[in-house]
């Protein structure tokens, strides 16, 4: 996902480029520059947030943010070129796991997306539903009590700092919506989240300061 933060600083040089061409008013070109800067560091420190965030949830896509739902999307493509066999990156990922137990990993990823898809549509996204190479709709996959509290909570935390207005219309819902893929059962956070979790620990010790 890190190439979205070379095209944002691609599209920002371009534009200054453009002025810098057409504005021969020094101080207008400079307050130009100026207010352009701010806007981008602005939107640059909501896309961060989003990358950092990133993950094939498992509680209902109508929750996510703007940032949340295109990365979703965008995430859950990456996945199935996974399962398909055609990238050698991501491959190790922890969230993979519960579709690779799967009878056909690559169907029922295409149904995840396809929720993501339609959530995408209701929003007035131009998301390619050709994309998607096969799905199922009756198709569903357990998913522990645990993990969807976890999931919904680390959301919250998200959204508090990048949407303050939807943390609060979220923070009331006492019952949480899976993904249509998903059915509740009992149970403690998965497995797969916890090993997520102590890598990223693992990655934030070895980083350097």
């Amino acid at each position: 996902m890190a190439h979205l933060i070379f095209i944002h600083l691609y599209i920002q040089e371009e534009i200054f480029s453009f002025f810098d061409s057409y504005h021969s008013s020094l101080t207008c070109h400079q307050r130009l520059r100026k207010t352009l800067n701010s806007i981008f560091k602005q939107e640059s420190k909501k896309l961060c947030l989003f990358l950092k965030s990133v993950r094939l949830w498992s509680i209902h896509p109508r929750y996510l943010d703007r940032y949340g739902l295109l990365g979703l999307w965008r995430e859950a493509l990456l996945a199935q070129k996974v399962l398909e066999g055609l990238t050698k990156g991501y491959t190790s990922h922890p969230q993979l796991e519960r579709f690779r137990a799967t009878s056909d990993p690559v169907l029922y990823i295409g149904t995840y997306l396809y929720h993501v898809y339609d959530e995408g549509v209701k929003r007035g996204y131009s998301f390619n539903k050709d994309k998607i190479i096969r799905y199922d709709l009756s198709l569903r996959l357990p998913v522990t009590e645990g993990q969807i509290i976890f999931e919904f909570n680390h959301l919250l935390r998200k959204l508090k700092e990048r949407d303050p207005s939807r943390y609060e219309a979220l923070r009331r819902i006492n019952r949480i919506e899976t993904h249509p893929l998903f059915y509740v059962v009992p149970g403690d956070i998965e497995p797969w989240e916890k090993t997520t979790r102590i890598s990223a620990m693992r990655k934030k010790r070895e980083s350097p300061s």
